[in-house]
């Protein structure tokens, strides 16, 4: 029986865990923090991701616990509609109902092991794998290149309870808002802004702060964004400055590979990098079931290098657009043609 040692309990590295064939593999699940968090962004799983999902047992319990969407709209700050996309079904589902899915699904048989690892290099496996996102210590010490970067924004998210029956993106001038259903009847929202001015030391404020600044934000983006943004608790409005990961084209090297964050963290815009995370543990668990593990990296990366890679450059792209300061108003004129 072979040995494994993941590093990183968060989606990309529990959805390993469950690809992992029990009978072939010993598995050692390192993760830092393994308390799921009460609460957290939303999540939108395209049908491919529900697929992978359901390919290990738990793309009925994600839909239990998501709501399905089937429209988005794209608007100015207006609320005026610049673009919508219409009969592609998605399920928007909560990171801790994801996470708690996932956890759910690891075998009994993996081993846990809780706190910080500092040298992954000095792990037993023969196969050591960095799920442990954008700051990767995998990635630093065993394949090198540079650190993560921080984008320039400034994000809060928040779960309200006032309902709302739509998802939309607003954008206006150096800011967005999103504003989302929930399964349960509440709603998911999220904030960005520049990281500049009051926004350029985001990580200090409190929680009173967070909820002010949250506030007047939403002021920007009308009525419905205000009043759902107003009634979230204080302490439960999640900030941080967004950071990416270097661009990378080989995952893995020696005994390591990569997967989730810690290969492509990128930005958020296109809604896809807990998909890709997922996608991600799904192929290479998959290929290491199958195959002896050179053979398995080399078909990880063979599918999933170029994709992620991709999709880490146009998510960048997509921030840029969406939080132009300069040429907004040209910007929308042109989305709402393109749509």
């Amino acid at each position: 029986m072979g040995t494994i040692s993941v590093v990183g309990g968060g989606i990309a590295g529990l959805a390993l865990a469950a690809t992992l064939d029990p009978e072939r593999w010993s598995v050692t699940l390192h993760e830092q923090a393994p308390d799921r968090p009460p609460a957290g962004a939303g999540l939108v799983l395209w049908p491919d991701v529900m697929a992978a999902l359901d390919s290990i047992g738990v793309g009925d319990t994600v839909r239990a616990n998501a709501r399905l969407i089937d429209r988005f709209e794209l608007a100015d700050g207006a609320r005026r509609t610049l673009h919508v996309i219409e009969n592609r079904s998605a399920h928007l589902v909560t990171r801790p109902h994801l996470l708690k899915a996932l956890d759910a699904a690891v075998p009994a048989s993996v081993i846990r092991s809780t706190g910080r690892v500092e040298s992954p290099d000095a792990l037993a496996g023969d196969l050591v794998v960095g799920a442990d996102g954008v700051h990767s210590v995998v990635r630093r010490t065993m394949l090198g290149g540079g650190p993560a970067r921080k984008v320039g924004v400034a994000a809060l998210r928040g779960l309200s309870p006032v309902a709302t029956d739509g998802m939309v993106e607003l954008w206006q001038d150096g800011a967005l808002c999103g504003l989302s259903p929930t399964a349960s009847g509440e709603s998911n929202w999220y904030l960005a802004h520049r990281a500049n001015g009051e926004f350029a030391n985001i990580s200090a404020w409190d929680d009173a702060t967070a909820h002010r600044v949250a506030l007047a934000l939403a002021a920007r983006f009308g009525a419905e964004a205000e009043a759902l943004i107003g009634a979230t608790t204080p302490a439960a409005i999640l900030r941080q400055d967004l950071w990416v990961a270097p661009a990378r084209w080989r995952l893995s090297s020696g005994r390591a590979v990569l997967i989730g964050d810690a290969a492509h963290a990128m930005a958020p815009n296109l809604g896809r990098g807990a998909c890709a995370s997922i996608l991600d543990a799904v192929a290479l668990g998959q290929a290491l079931n199958t195959m002896d593990i050179p053979r398995a990296l080399r078909q990880y990366q063979r599918t999933r290098a170029a994709r992620t890679q991709g999709l880490r450059a146009a998510s960048s792209l997509a921030m840029k657009v969406s939080m132009l300061e300069r040429g907004a108003g040209l910007r929308d004129r042109l989305v709402r043609l393109g749509g």
